[in-house]
């Protein structure tokens, strides 16, 4: 289609050469919008771009000889590409057909609305993905703000608000990199909505070969270094403290568990080297009416309308860390009974 693109789907990818196959074709059944695809390529030796330019020539492709990572590959993307918003899909993810209009509909409604994640379904099971159940599972089919994510791969973002409030910290390389995004977010004053009425599939495919518990180990490292680097680079000293062991035991259990105890010690030692230098030089606490936004949403109750941002009341601490253990506690519990059912 001619003329300036509404939406970019931004699609990084390597040696995913039939995954990003079926992304890219799930873009193409959206209608009623003028939508891009830019894919951005991470070095792949299985011929993942030759087959994009065979088969989509319509595509904007951006061939890096290097894995670069997920977030600078889609920092990459931005820069290639048009569209006034920015959709960030995986790889081994398909979009459910007319979910860009519904989201393009959405940010019509809401000047102050900066991101709408998308309901995110395994593809496998055919149940909600386990990353959003903590967050939604109250009522997982309706729409609610969220103080603390993004869910990386399934997002869209209005392009002046990502370049208002800054890009993707690619130096996390993986894990919780949308939660750094986040603070950003709603500490610029943009609200983020979970819109079940957009729905994306994934799969969550094998990298490098590497078994899902080999996965699961390889992403405790950076859970533990970059959950620390995160509360001590946007949190009050006193809650960077306090967060910073709650995160550590709960993770420490978490590696008990999973065989990570590895992982997770390399990831606490990196935190300790690197933290000092995020104080010194990265350290940009949100607003306190940010982060009492934040919590609220994160752990007190769902908001569902626009109006009810205006009138809620902030936790108290001690609510706050009860409803903190709570939500870890559920989330552990989510994350077994996913496991259990795969």
């Amino acid at each position: 289609m001619e003329g300036h693109p509404v939406v970019s789907v931004i699609v990084v990818t390597r040696n995913r050469r039939e995954d990003v196959r079926e992304a890219i074709e799930s873009v193409r059944l959206q209608s009623h919008v003028h939508v891009e695809v830019v894919v951005v390529d991470n070095g792949s030796s299985d011929g993942t771009p030759q087959m994009i330019k065979e088969s989509f020539g319509d595509v904007r492709l951006v061939e890096l000889d290097w894995n670069s990572g997920p977030y600078h590959g889609r920092n990459v993307g931005v820069d290639a590409s048009k569209g006034d918003v920015l959709f960030f899909l995986d790889d081994d993810a398909t979009l459910e057909k007319g979910s860009i209009a519904r989201i393009v509909e959405r940010f019509s409604l809401e000047k102050s609305l900066g991101v709408i994640i998308c309901k995110l379904i395994d593809a496998r099971t055919g149940e909600m993905d386990s990353r959003l159940l903590s967050s939604v599972v109250t009522n997982p089919d309706g729409e609610c703000y969220l103080g603390d994510m993004v869910a990386e791969g399934a997002t869209a973002i209005r392009r002046s608000v990502f370049e208002q409030v800054g890009r993707w910290p690619a130096h996390y390389f993986r894990q919780y990199v949308g939660r750094d995004l986040s603070y950003r977010i709603i500490d610029a004053g943009y609200n983020i909505i979970y819109f079940p009425a957009a729905t994306v599939y994934h799969k969550e495919s094998p990298i490098g070969g590497l078994s899902r518990g080999q996965i699961e180990r390889e992403k405790m490292f950076y859970a533990v270094r970059n959950q620390l680097w995160i509360a001590w680079k946007y949190l009050p000293l006193y809650r960077a403290a306090l967060e910073s062991v709650i995160k550590i035991c709960y993770h420490f259990g978490e590696a008990l568990r999973k065989g990570a105890l590895g992982p997770f010690l390399r990831g606490l030692g990196s935190a300790a080297l690197t933290v000092p230098r995020i104080v010194l030089k990265e350290r940009r606490p949100v607003s306190r009416k940010a982060l009492a936004k934040i919590d609220y949403l994160a752990y007190g109750g769902a908001i569902t309308q626009r109006e009810m941002l205006e009138s809620f009341s902030p936790l108290s601490l001690r609510a706050l860390l009860w409803r903190r253990l709570f939500t870890l506690k559920a989330r552990s519990g989510a994350t077994k009974s996913t496991k259990e059912t795969r």
